[in-house]
């Protein structure tokens, strides 16, 4: 579905190709894994949409007391621009994120992709769209990234509000 170089910058992580996605490895010892899903929406025509639905996780878990926290810039840089060259490379191609409710953190998760998008849409014209209030009152986070000169954005835009509708009905 995609190609990705595995060149690193000097903020960047240098990340490797998988039978499952991808990984890199932080100056800290953590394993980051990074992957793409198939993710069914339905358009308001009941035509079923295909779409990436991206995720990544570490390994071993970030452990966090109250009031502490890891930040390690270059895995932000390293998983914003592994983003990055996916839209370049597949401009066709939307990508979904639900954000993992582990730990809650979902939201924090939420804001951090959405920065991504927002850092993404300096380079290449992306626009964001959020599941909405209701949602996130109800603990759910979910968006969309698509390159706003894709010709099909309106119907995969669409597609995300009326299958979030049809995921959560008593929501929104």
């Amino acid at each position: 579905m995609l190609s990705h170089s595995n060149t690193a910058t000097p903020q960047s992580y240098t990340i490797e190709e998988t039978e499952d996605g991808y990984y890199f490895m932080t100056d800290f010892g953590y394993k980051y894994f990074m992957y793409f899903a198939t993710f069914h929406l339905t358009s308001t025509d009941n035509e079923e949409l295909l779409i990436p639905n991206f995720g990544f996780n570490c390994s071993p878990k970030l452990i966090r007391k109250k009031g502490q926290k890891h930040y390690d810039p270059k895995v932000s840089t390293t998983i914003k621009n592994f983003l990055l060259e996916f839209f370049i490379r597949n401009p066709h191609l939307p990508v979904l994120y639900l954000c993992d409710t582990e730990e809650d953190l979902a939201e924090n998760r939420h804001r951090t992709f959405k920065k991504w998008g927002q850092e993404i849409s300096k380079t290449i014209p992306i626009s964001i769209h959020e599941c909405g209030q209701a949602y996130f009152e109800a603990g759910f986070f979910s968006s969309i990234l698509v390159r706003t000169d894709f010709e099909e954005k309106e119907k995969y835009v669409g597609a995300f509000y009326h299958s979030l509708k049809e995921f959560f009905p008593d929501i929104g």
